[in-house]
């Protein structure tokens, strides 16, 4: 199945078949994941750890809601891994998060048009 569909049935479940609601939340989304991730990246790259895990634990609880579980995963891990202090690790998931989240807002237009 599609990413886009995938993340479509997730909203559409979440709002109870409620397209337009469903395409409000998806807008906020594209607008707030990559401001998150810059924050994210920021606070890791300023061994601002407990700042980074506080992004995280956000940009979860997001995605959580979402039904978007394979990101909440790598969010997670990553969260994880701050709280370990494996920061080599940390470098290699937070990449993988940032291209995950880049690759969601990459189908924007797509999800967008499906929805109306």
């Amino acid at each position: 199945m599609d990413n886009d569909l995938v993340y479509i049935e997730a909203m559409l479940e979440r709002t109870m078949g409620d397209r337009l609601l469903a395409i409000t939340l998806f807008k906020k989304l594209f607008l707030e994941f990559p401001r998150q991730i810059i924050e994210i990246e920021i606070a890791v790259e300023q061994s601002q750890i407990i700042v980074a895990r506080k992004k995280l634990h956000k940009l979860q609880g997001s995605l959580s809601f979402c039904g978007f579980f394979e990101l909440k995963s790598l969010a997670k891990n990553l969260e994880e891994r701050l709280l370990n202090n494996d920061l080599d690790r940390v470098v290699e998931d937070l990449s993988v998060l940032v291209q995950e989240i880049t690759l969601f807002n990459g189908l924007q237009e797509k999800i967008l048009q499906q929805l109306r």
